[in-house]
């Protein structure tokens, strides 16, 4: 069974004088009683601050993060 949870807009302050824009969409399968699949679509959208020069020289806007996952459940 396919599924996907309700996209989350976030605003995450670095420390180091800047906030980041975050989109984080997640979806994934359920494959039996015991296991799913988890698909992370993690996208940086836009930087404000001073510290965004820092941040920029390793990345650029929008930054799309994918992740993957397998849990299993063990009462």
């Amino acid at each position: 069974v396919d599924f996907s949870c309700e996209t989350l807009y976030l605003e995450e302050d670095t420390g180091i004088g800047a906030t980041l824009s975050i989109v984080n969409e997640i979806t994934g399968t359920i494959i039996d009683e015991e296991t799913m699949t988890l698909d992370f679509d993690v996208t940086i959208e836009s930087c404000e601050g001073l510290g965004c020069v820092l941040i920029e020289l390793a990345l650029t806007w929008p930054c799309l993060i994918e992740l993957q996952t397998e849990g299993t459940y063990s009462p």
